[in-house]
């Protein structure tokens, strides 16, 4: 029979290989599925990321820009798989370090150029949120850019705090008090519980897309949205809507006193160039010669064609 200290030994040995034979298993797993994966490390250097505005329906002004991975340019959304493997493998790190130090280093460029963006957004995996040190590194990279806090606004889905509840409540509340803001992404989609939203320090929640599209053709899916609108002004939550693409889902919208709007119909995903472009352009319309005469809950009206014959005059 082992001594007590040798057992300890043996038993810490074989976790140990136990969990690095899962992590070979896993990574071989994922190089069958996603044969791009060897460059998992590669694209971990060079993230790319695009921006959608989030606009007010009320005055038609840009609130905030979520960050997005640029699929188009060679940086694809990680599945949960690959982010298992990339943290066996040391890289999530990483990724989490160069995403971050691109919004941060985007928010300061914008600032420079004299444009004052309020929030910027972006998601986070559960595996994310609840690694050791993701709160300690959101603080440094803002001290680093010199950037308030509160600008910064960090997502996570039902999932990712389901995940580990214990990691994440922790995580969370120390984010809430370096002063980040949380929202609670794709709101509705898993009919997600109210609960989260007093337990957790979430200062916005994001209707889900599809709840959006369904709201105002189904009585049932229409009465849910109007609920947790009303339920998330109570508890003095921001609410955003997803997926916003036609005029009905904007009247319903504004009907229930959701004002604040993300999707196709704003402004699709750009470059970080380009989203300042256009934050110039809605300027200009704004000290335009009757612009209080349009139509302010339509924002593709006045990027499109009133600024056009502006600029033209």
């Amino acid at each position: 029979m082992l001594a007590p200290s040798k057992e300890n030994s043996v038993s810490k040995f074989l976790l140990s290989g136990l969990v690095q034979l899962q992590a070979i298993l896993a990574l071989a797993f994922v190089r069958r599925r996603y044969p791009s994966f060897p460059k998992l490390a590669a694209l971990a250097e060079r993230v790319q990321l695009r921006y959608q505005p989030r606009v007010s329906l009320e005055n038609g002004r840009i609130t905030g820009v979520e960050a997005q991975p640029g699929a188009g340019q060679g940086m694809q959304a990680f599945s949960r798989e690959m982010l298992r493997v990339a943290e066996a493998m040391g890289l999530l790190e990483r990724i989490d370090y160069r995403r971050l130090d691109h919004v941060c280093s985007a928010l300061k460029d914008w600032d420079q150029k004299g444009l004052a963006i309020p929030c910027l957004s972006f998601d986070i995996s559960g595996l994310s949120l609840c690694r050791a040190g993701f709160p300690e590194m959101v603080c440094e990279r803002l001290d680093h850019y010199d950037i308030d806090p509160s600008r910064l606004e960090i997502e996570v889905n039902e999932a990712a705090v389901s995940c580990d509840l214990a990691a994440a409540e922790i995580a969370l509340w120390k984010l809430n008090g370096i002063g980040v803001r949380l929202a609670l992404d794709h709101f509705g989609r898993d009919r997600a519980s109210l609960n989260f939203l007093r337990r957790f320090p979430f200062s916005t929640i994001k209707l889900d897309a599809d709840l959006i599209n369904l709201a105002p053709h189904d009585e049932e899916e229409g009465t849910i949205a109007a609920s947790i609108i009303e339920v998330a002004h109570a508890m003095n939550i921001t609410v955003v809507a997803l997926g916003v693409e036609t005029e009905a889902h904007q009247s319903f919208l504004t009907e229930h006193g959701c004002v604040q709007v993300q999707g196709p119909m704003l402004g699709s995903d750009m470059t970080a160039e380009t989203f300042f472009d256009l934050c110039q352009l809605i300027e200009l319309v704004a000290l335009a010669p009757g612009y209080v005469d349009i139509d302010r809950t339509d924002p593709k009206c006045w990027v499109t064609e009133t600024s056009d014959e502006y600029l033209q005059g």
